[in-house]
């Protein structure tokens, strides 16, 4: 599997998050709780995993770009609410 983001939100997100998508990738090297975004209109399906980086339970928003390539969104330590969810689906 091949991934790509944008770097400036790469930063970013590091800055608010304390993750970095090159890290948020290894969620995708484990089981995690997947599902598709129901959030908004974003143009593209968006999807939700739930899993562990590293030590830390954490969120990732992806997009599935053809077969082989997920570009990563968003990464951050899942929420009370995600715990659970996480918890129930496993």
């Amino acid at each position: 599997m091949l991934f790509e983001w944008d770097e400036l939100k790469n930063l970013r997100n590091v800055q608010k998050h304390g993750i970095s998508f090159e890290d948020a990738a290894r969620i995708f090297e484990q089981p995690a709780l997947t599902y598709f975004d129901r959030g908004g209109p974003y143009g593209e399906d968006r999807y939700i995993a739930i899993g562990f980086v590293g030590g830390t339970l954490a969120t990732v928003v992806f997009v599935q770009r053809g077969e082989q390539l997920t570009r990563i969104i968003s990464a951050r330590k899942a929420t009370r609410q995600e715990e659970r969810q996480y918890e129930r689906g496993y």
